[in-house]
């Protein structure tokens, strides 16, 4: 957990430490002003390696989708099946609206419903509230990070994570971020990202 953490940490100072882009090494490090602007009209397919507490580890599968429904609100919903120690899969689908607060970087608030379900634990109906950044580096590594509170019928969380996305294409970018919570459950992620 602590070396998950302690690498994607790495990963985000190294990535703000300076841009190929930067012809002046006295000048921030952004992306040139004519990269293209961060897309929320996605799918998202990849692996995902989760330790859920006491319960053990599993691993598996993720589906991300996200869809501009007017210019910076859009439609986010995800689904994420796993086995091994526990048999686990969630469900969820919200909205959520960017903020852009300075070029090429996005304050990103979302909102919305999910549902966890294990063979171990039962399943959970939660609301979650989540604001976040999504912010290029350069024109082809996005950087993010979101924060999750978790309202349940059993108690009340909060967790985050971090990550990157590095366009391959235009429209095809890899992903690789993890995210931990106050109870102990973390995971690790690696997608496909397809961009509408």
């Amino acid at each position: 957990m602590k070396t998950l953490a302690s690498l994607l940490l790495i990963m985000a100072s190294s990535a703000f430490a300076g841009t190929p882009y930067a012809k002046n090494p006295k000048a921030p490090a952004l992306p040139p002003p004519d990269c293209p602007p961060i897309s929320y009209s996605y799918a998202e397919l990849g692996y995902i390696h989760q330790q859920l507490d006491h319960l053990g580890h599993a691993d598996g599968a993720f589906l991300d989708l996200s869809h501009t429904l007017v210019d910076k609100l859009f439609w986010e919903g995800s689904a994420t099946i796993t086995g091994g120690d526990v048999d686990f899969q969630s469900y969820g689908t919200g909205l959520g609206y960017a903020i852009p607060f300075v070029k090429h970087c996005d304050f990103v608030a979302r909102t919305g419903w999910s549902y966890s379900d294990s063979n171990r634990a039962g399943g959970e109906h939660e609301w979650y509230l989540s604001p976040g950044i999504r912010a290029l580096v350069t024109c082809d590594l996005e950087f993010y990070a979101k924060a999750y509170y978790h309202v349940s019928e059993d108690e009340n969380t909060w967790s985050g994570g971090v990550g990157f996305v590095y366009a391959v294409t235009p429209n095809v970018g890899l992903d690789l971020g993890g995210a931990i919570g106050e109870d102990g459950d973390w995971h690790a992620q690696f997608g496909i990202r397809y961009n509408f």
